[in-house]
């Protein structure tokens, strides 16, 4: 019937069918972005469906969206005042039990997002007119409260504002194949790609970056150093396990410690008055 019509008004036939095809094929593709020009990448998704980022070209995008809006130096300034405030009264905030037990002070995606949860939760129920005593953490996180709010980040877990769609709900992880999925609320999510953003800028404050005791945690906090996510091609134990690349000195490093104690320790009793010393040491702390 198409074809009969085109033929009656003089028309060039159509193929309908290919026609279809060719638009959706079109509307799918990948866009054309300035920060991916000559890496061949070609990674469809949008920031909408960033949960976390996990490519560089997702990392790279989400640069050029916050400098775009103007909020790459709020980013950097929210970011650092929400860590510090972690870091210099971890002791009053332990019992909030953000990192597990094994890292107390590891900023993983998980303990973001319980931190985030636990700040938001607080500010749900907050009365000024409360009878009683505010607890100790209380004004520590009122003080991460109004930093988060600077960002877009609402008390019920979303974002509003400029940066609303980078705040994406979603699974980041499966428990350790436990059958459970853990998932970043929109507020977690937008946190947590501030944060790498700054690390990889080398924004973080230096006492953020000395603090972490994760080698995880650790090498994200430092990642400036490289200027890039961590991925297999710089050092990742995923990228070493498949030799993409050998494993980064911030991985390497706490496993050649772990193992200089248990050859230490498995000797045997040691002498009175030994003393083990464990830190972050630079050239000039050590005498070789």
């Amino acid at each position: 019937r198409a074809d009969a019509l085109a033929a009656a008004r003089g028309h060039e036939a159509v193929d309908v069918d290919a026609h279809a095809a060719a638009a959706l094929d079109d509307a799918y593709a990948p866009r054309d972005r300035v920060c991916m020009a000559g890496t061949g990448a070609t990674y469809p998704k949008h920031e909408w469906d960033w949960v976390y980022l996990k490519h560089e070209d997702q990392r790279k995008r989400t640069i050029e969206i916050l400098e775009g809006l103007g909020y790459l130096n709020v980013a950097d300034d929210v970011v650092n005042k929400v860590s510090r405030l972690y870091f210099d009264n971890r002791e009053t905030l332990s019992p909030l039990e953000c990192c597990n037990d094994m890292r107390e002070a590891a900023l993983t995606k998980a303990s973001w997002n319980r931190l985030i949860n636990k700040i938001l939760n607080y500010m749900m129920t907050y009365d000024p007119n409360r009878a009683g005593p505010e607890p100790a953490h209380g004004p520590i996180l009122r003080q991460m409260w109004a930093e988060l709010q600077k960002v877009g980040i609402t008390v019920n877990g979303d974002v509003e504002g400029k940066l609303a769609g980078l705040g994406v709900k979603g699974a980041y992880s499966s428990c350790h194949m436990s059958g459970d999925t853990a998932e970043l609320s929109k507020a977690s999510s937008l946190f947590h790609k501030l944060w790498i953003v700054a690390a990889t800028r080398d924004k973080l404050d230096p006492i953020i970056k000395q603090t972490i005791d994760c080698s995880f945690g650790n090498a994200t906090a430092n990642s400036g150093e490289i200027e890039s996510l961590r991925t297999d091609k710089h050092g990742s134990f995923h990228g070493a396990a498949n030799d993409v690349a050998p494993l980064c000195k911030r991985y390497v490093n706490p496993q050649h410690a772990r193992a200089a104690n248990e050859m230490f320790l498995g000797r045997g009793a040691v002498p009175r008055g030994t003393k083990l010393l464990i830190g972050n040491f630079g050239k000039g702390d050590v005498t070789p």
